[in-house]
């Protein structure tokens, strides 16, 4: 004797909708858990003691729903990320989200707050803006970027290597490059900085000597290397992941997008694509390193905090 299958419950959900039902679901109990908890914290009726241990129940709350959730995540997880699309995505991420995160949105909101207020979305659109989260975001997203290139268990990038000796003609053409590249970009952004004029202190602040040296050697030798290899070479990992079918356009788009400050948008965009021709023109790597280490070192004697 057979059973027939039970109908299936009118408000059930395609499976295909199930994840963003659950996540916007999430998302909903935490905004409604945040509210509920800044009205605890901030009744002024309320002794101190209730808010603390308030806070710590909803500390302790939160650490269990994220474990159980990470618990049901990691299956999908590891499958999703057995693929080359999905280490080359979860690479970025790690590389350029937690220094946006920590760096640069906590000194947007800063710049948006002060007064006067008419000039808060200036500030963050404007000079301000450019420094926001600097040299530390970009510190971050270069060793991060470096450091996935060389770990033997990222099978996806072990192709990289470092570049073979170049010719003579090949560094001369990346020197020249680069600084072609640099009074490029310069001029493009005096372009971009003039109708700011006045209304901000100076870009540039003096950095400690220690901070400049470290900058100096990340800037002109890992972040060259690093991101040429991830980026812009003919065989990158984001080419081979992702084929494109205008590559130098999409990259130069990716890259300007991922440098989070809106007045950087253009300097970077003509910056990679460059960058991506001059890589096209020789066939070779150390032409565009060079381009790029030249291009550092000089913004880093103009402008620290606009090294790309």
């Amino acid at each position: 004797m057979t059973t027939s299958p039970h109908p299936p419950s009118p408000f059930a959900l395609p499976p295909r909708l199930r994840g963003p039902a659950a996540l916007l679901l999430a998302l909903g109990g935490l905004g409604l858990g945040w509210w509920a908890l800044r009205l605890w914290v901030n009744d002024p009726v309320r002794p101190v003691e209730s808010k603390i241990g308030v806070i710590a129940a909803a500390a302790l709350l939160s650490l269990l729903l994220g474990l159980a959730g990470l618990r049901r995540a990691l299956p999908a997880l590891q499958r999703r990320t057995a693929s080359p699309r999905w280490s080359i995505l979860w690479w970025l991420t790690c590389a350029y989200l937690p220094a946006w995160l920590a760096f640069t949105l906590p000194e947007m909101l800063v710049l948006l707050r002060q007064r006067p207020a008419s000039l808060g979305l200036l500030r963050v659109v404007g000079p301000p803006g450019l420094a926001a989260g600097q040299p530390e975001a970009f510190l971050w997203q270069s060793l991060v970027l470096g450091l996935g290139l060389l770990l033997p268990r990222l099978p996806h990038l072990r192709r990289l290597s470092w570049p073979a000796r170049p010719r003579l003609e090949n560094l001369a053409v990346g020197l020249l490059g680069g600084m072609a590249l640099w009074l490029g970009c310069t001029f493009l952004l005096g372009l971009l900085l003039a109708p700011f004029q006045g209304l901000f202190t100076p870009l540039s602040t003096p950095l400690a000597p220690a901070l400049r040296l470290l900058l100096a050697v990340v800037g002109c030798l890992a972040a060259p290397w690093a991101l040429e290899s991830t980026f812009r070479m003919p065989h990158s990992p984001v080419q081979a992941a992702f084929p494109l079918r205008r590559p130098t356009l999409s990259i130069a788009l990716v890259y300007a997008l991922l440098q989070g400050r809106p007045l950087l948008f253009l300097p970077a965009f003509g910056f990679s694509l460059g960058l991506s021709l001059l890589a096209q023109r020789t066939q070779g790597r150390a032409p565009v390193i060079l381009a790029h280490a030249v291009f550092n070192l000089l913004m880093l004697v103009v402008h620290p905090e606009l090294l790309l």
